[in-house]
C-alpha cells in the first residue's frame, strides 16, 4: 500500500510563510516577571526560531514507533498481495470449468464476493494506517508545542519564528525552489533554539508538567540547559 508521506506535505506547508506566535505570558505555567524588570536571560524579548522538521526528523521515540508502523503495514501488504495471489489462482481454475455448470456459477460467485471483500480490506487498512500515522505526528507537534511553550515563557521569549535549516541541495530543483522561497532569509544561529527543544525529546521522556512548570525558577529548572549558554548553531546539525 502506498502511503503519502505527511513530513513531505508539512516541508511545503512552510513554504506559505508557516510561523506560530507564543505570548510570553504567565498563566500559571512559571514566575511571572513584573514590567521593567531586568531580562534574566538572552533570549528575553526576543524573536527565535526553530526547525520543526528537524526535530521530526531526529525525534528517537517518534521514529521507532513511525518504523513499528511502517513495519506493520508492509507486514499487511504482504498479507494482501498473498490474498490476490490466491484470487488469481480461482479464477484461472474457474476457466476450467463448464461456463454453464452449476459448479461454474457457484465459483464465479464466490471469486466476486472474495475479490469484494479483498478490496474493501484493503481499504480500510490503508486508512487506518493513514490516520495512525497522522495522529502520531499530531500527537508529536502537540509535544513540540508544549516544550516550545514552556521554554518560550520560562525564558521571556515574545515570538517563535518556523524555519527550515538544512542546507540547499543544488542539484535538486525541489530543495532549490524551497530555499528561494523561505521566510527567514538570515537569522543569528544563537536564536536557533531548536537543539533546545530536540533534547527534550533525545530519549523517551514526558513532557513538562503542571507541577514542573509551577516550581521552575527558570528554563533550566526543568531539563533546558541554562539560557545563557550560546545555542548550537549550524554545527549541531548531522
Amino acid at each position: 500500500m502506498k502511503k503519502t508521506p505527511l513530513l513531505a506535505i508539512m516541508a511545503a506547508g512552510v513554504l506559505s510563510l508557516c510561523f506560530m506566535v507564543l505570548q510570553a505570558e504567565s498563566q500559571n505555567t512559571g514566575p511571572a516577571r513584573a514590567p521593567g524588570a531586568p531580562a534574566p536571560n538572552g533570549f528575553a524579548g526576543k524573536t527565535v526560531l526553530i526547525d520543526v522538521n528537524y526535530i521530526f526528523k531526529n525525534h528517537e521515540r517518534f521514529k521507532a514507533a513511525l518504523n513499528q508502523l511502517k513495519n506493520e503495514a508492509d507486514a499487511m501488504d504482504v498479507s494482501m498481495k498473498k490474498e490476490e495471489a490466491q484470487l488469481r489462482n480461482l479464477t484461472m481454475g474457474l476457466q476450467k470449468l463448464n461456463p454453464g455448470s452449476a459448479e461454474y456459477k457457484q465459483m464465479e460467485e464466490k471469486i466476486a464476493r472474495e475479490k469484494t471483500d479483498w478490496t474493501i480490506k484493503v481499504q480500510q487498512q490503508g486508512r487506518e494506517y493513514l490516520m495512525r500515522e497522522a495522529k502520531m505526528y499530531n500527537d508529536t507537534y502537540k509535544e513540540i508545542e508544549d516544550e516550545v511553550n514552556y521554554f518560550c515563557q520560562a525564558n521571556g521569549v515574545l515570538l517563535v519564528l518556523r524555519f527550515i535549516g538544512d542546507p540547499v541541495e543544488e542539484g535538486n530543483p525541489n530543495s532549490v525552489l524551497s530555499n528561494i522561497n523561505k521566510p527567514v532569509v538570515w537569522y543569528d544561529k544563537n536564536l536557533d533554539i531548536t537543539p533546545y527543544i530536540l533534547k527534550r525529546f533525545a530519549a523517551p521522556a514526558r513532557p513538562a508538567t503542571q507541577a514542573d512548570r509551577s516550581n521552575a525558577a527558570g528554563a533550566q529548572g526543568n531539563g533546558y540547559p541554562p539560557a545563557a549558554t550560546p545555542v548550537p548553531g549550524a554545527p549541531f546539525r548531522k
